[in-house]
């Protein structure tokens, strides 16, 4: 659907982000569709309230469909019926297509208002780590939206899917670049938190499509999905075991990996912080002795480096650490070095 269309995809992403309210604090975002279905992820700053989110995210679906129809020239208004086909107007790429958020619709508010309530009551909103996590790792391996004895990761169909997420992704996450006036020059809609997602989820569906990683996986290679007289049906028992085995071994495995990751990234600003603290400690013991001799300083750094390495990588692990413990312990070592009474009470 929108895998040959990065201009588009980066442009709808940057406006999704650009449509953020005090009470859906959008920061970054990433739209996934095709015939079927239609992803959009979002990272907030804060806390959101699911039906906050789900009423947003229609508002702009609806505003979006409107305004491409009207600029691609539809006789036809937009109704509730007619989303699926309303859509196809963002099939080539042509982001002129794509509204801002501040752009005007043609159709009036209170319209919007009717049809954003009746497509948010078809929406589904997951939220938190691990739910997004699994979502995005199972539409990737091809597990999403089937009963388990249909799985076949190793299908044309489910290639794909990975074509258009690893596509997608790109679009939406390389640095800007191009003439001021092309979407590639927008900042990068999808940052930190959902590419740590949506790697995670690529490397679910190679893993999964991988024998060494699941080898039940080489025994569907020889069957075909669908309908058609070519077809050869995976048998059920056979496609039940085999999405059992990439459940529990890659899907499971994936989740944890990505939710410390995650953790890990949150823990960034901690890191930082601690880090300040020890060394504005370190300063003023260094300004209490009133030492200026390079080699002394150079030391009490080298030693401070020394003593913040361990609680560096306890958080960049996802760990907890007590940043006043770790202040006073690196403090009582530097005034040791410096011959310097401090209280650490």
């Amino acid at each position: 659907f929108f895998v040959p269309r990065p201009n588009t995809v980066r442009k709808l992403a940057s406006s999704m982000v650009a449509s953020a309210s005090e009470d859906v604090p959008i920061v970054e975002a990433l739209v996934l569709g095709n015939c079927k279905r239609l992803d959009v992820y979002i990272g907030c700053s804060s806390a959101v309230r699911g039906e906050d989110l789900r009423i947003h995210i229609a508002n702009q679906l609806i505003c979006q469909m409107e305004i491409a129809t009207y600029r691609n020239e539809q006789p036809k208004p937009i109704v509730a019926a007619a989303f699926g086909s309303a859509l196809k107007t963002l099939q080539p790429d042509q982001h002129n297509l794509i509204a801002w958020p501040d752009d005007k619709c043609p159709l009036d508010a209170d319209s919007v208002s009717t049809l954003a309530e009746e497509l948010s009551r078809s929406l589904e909103v997951t939220t938190g780590a691990r739910g997004m996590t699994e979502y995005c790792c199972v539409v990737a391996m091809g597990l999403a939206g089937r009963p388990a004895h249909a799985y076949n990761p190793s299908s044309s169909r489910d290639a794909h899917i990975m074509l258009q997420l690893n596509r997608t992704f790109q679009a939406v996450s390389s640095p800007s670049k191009g003439p001021p006036t092309s979407p590639s020059a927008l900042p990068p809609p999808c940052k930190a938190r959902l590419s740590v997602l949506v790697r995670t989820g690529l490397e679910a569906g190679k893993a999964a499509r991988n024998p060494a990683e699941a080898p039940l996986v080489r025994k569907l290679c020889g069957y075909r999905s669908g309908s058609g007289r070519y077809a050869i049906p995976v048998p059920k028992e056979l496609a039940e075991e085999a999405a059992d085995e990439a459940r529990n071994l890659v899907l499971e495995p994936a989740i944890e990996r990505c939710i410390d990751k995650l953790r890990a990234l949150g823990n960034g600003s901690s890191i930082g912080g601690l880090r300040r603290e020890v060394e504005m400690a370190s300063q003023q013991l260094l300004d209490e002795a009133g030492t200026s001799d390079p080699a002394t300083i150079l030391a009490v750094n080298r030693r401070v480096q020394q003593l913040l390495h361990a609680p560096t990588l306890e958080l960049r692990e996802g760990g907890s650490v007590c940043a006043d413990d770790v202040v006073d312990s690196i403090t009582e070592v530097v005034s040791e070095m410096l011959n310097v009474n401090v209280n650490v009470d």
